[in-house]
């Protein structure tokens, strides 16, 4: 092999290399940016959220109506791909409002105390989702950069197989 052989040969690698950054591996790195941002959005919204499950709106005293937990639940629901879950979500606030409501009208115990036992219930199932829904975007994350060192495996195998015919 000749020097300009040797030149031109560095000169197509890198050319071939610049191609396959543009084409590929960009669109790769906007993927792996685009889930860490949705992870991170999802993190904060579902952790506000959480909030509501665990204390029942009570970590802030300035609720008054249902409205204002709906805000809070909004980030979230947008964020949220399962329709059915923000449906549970959905009912959660109402319930959780006709709770407060009966407790302020100093209504029936017994049925105060079956729709906390339910709340409770449903606002740790919720949360479950929520969190496995986290987990499993963080799994896609893995299997994006699996893929990406599987494509790169075949690549250099691909070179190596030209490399021994030439």
């Amino acid at each position: 092999m000749t020097f300009i052989q040797f030149i031109a040969a560095i000169g197509i690698g890198a050319i071939l290399v610049k191609l396959l950054d543009i084409l590929w591996l960009q669109k790769l790195i906007r993927e792996k940016e685009h889930t860490t941002w949705l992870r991170d959005k999802r993190l904060v919204a579902y952790s506000e959220l959480s909030k509501v499950f665990i204390s029942l709106g009570f970590h802030r005293k300035a609720f008054k109506n249902p409205f204002e937990i709906f805000a809070i639940a909004a980030d979230a629901m947008l964020l949220i791909e399962d329709d059915v879950l923000i449906g549970r979500i959905d009912k959660f606030i109402v319930k959780l409002d006709e709770m407060v409501q009966m407790t302020d009208e100093r209504g029936d115990e017994a049925k105060i105390n079956k729709i906390y036992a339910d709340l409770t219930q449903e606002g740790r199932e919720i949360m479950k989702q929520l969190r496995d829904q986290l987990t499993e975007n963080s799994h896609k994350k893995g299997e994006i950069v699996n893929r990406l060192i599987n494509k790169l495996r075949k690549l250099t195998g691909s070179f190596k197989a030209r490399r021994r015919v030439a």
